[in-house]
């Protein structure tokens, strides 16, 4: 995750899932979808 103008760093690429997983990743983590997604969306948990 980076936001727009930010100067800090993890030096953590950012890859697509198929980069990934040819690099060797066998594990992928959602992050829990924040309650302000299902206000404006609608969405049910």
């Amino acid at each position: 995750m980076s936001l727009p103008g930010g100067t800090v760093s993890l030096g953590i690429e950012t890859l697509d899932i198929a980069s990934a997983k040819a690099r060797g990743a066998k594990t992928l983590v959602l992050p829990p979808m924040p309650a302000a997604i299902y206000r404006h969306t609608g969405l049910k948990p």
